[in-house]
């Protein structure tokens, strides 16, 4: 990613929201910057999906749940990013 964008994540707020509908799940992502802008990512575990991300790159992503820990692993282009997501003391850590 350029420096200016990785500058940019740095200092955004981030509230996501977390839900279950039978065997899918959904991430709502509401980003609190200046254009106040949000996604929603639906998924089924252990299963790869297309995914267009905040910065328009199209992604096979695929998230699996082991130990308590929700691990999503996007691949595009040669390249691959891995966000692990946990639960601990009622707070989300990423």
């Amino acid at each position: 990613l350029p420096d200016a964008m990785i500058r940019y994540g740095i200092n955004m707020t981030v509230l996501s929201t977390f839900s279950q509908d039978g065997e899918y799940f959904s991430i709502k992502v509401k980003m609190y910057e200046d254009t106040n802008r949000s996604f929603t990512v639906s998924f089924k575990l252990d299963e790869e999906f297309n995914q267009t991300t905040i910065d328009f790159r199209v992604c096979k992503t695929v998230f699996n749940l082991e130990g308590g820990k929700l691990t999503e692993v996007q691949k595009w282009d040669g390249n691959e990013a891995t966000t692990i997501r946990e639960i601990q003391d009622g707070k989300m850590i990423m």
